[in-house]
């Protein structure tokens, strides 16, 4: 799920420029978002969320997308906040 106020978050116009461009060095058209986001493929949907009437998508759904179309493990946002509060606590315990 989308969290607007933690992701980067833009419409599907603006995220479709995010995606690499990989068939000829052309660019991702937006209708290729909305339909990742409707049909999905290979039975994995783009995560998508409405801000004021339009249809939008982050940087971290488009992760997750690929991620899950290639068979790996989604990243668990809570795991890295423990990571990094980890990492904080020793910087702080080195006096760093």
């Amino acid at each position: 799920m989308i969290d607007p106020m933690n992701e980067d978050v833009s419409p599907l116009g603006q995220a479709a420029k995010w995606v690499p461009r990989v068939r000829a060095g052309r660019p991702v058209a937006p209708s290729t978002l909305w339909r990742w986001a409707t049909a999905g493929l290979n039975g994995v949907r783009l995560e998508t969320i409405k801000i004021g009437g339009t249809t939008c998508t982050s940087r971290e759904a488009l992760r997750r997308f690929f991620a899950a179309l290639n068979g790996q493990p989604a990243e668990d946002p809570a795991r890295k906040t423990r990571h990094d509060d980890a990492v904080e606590r020793e910087l702080v315990a080195r006096g760093i």
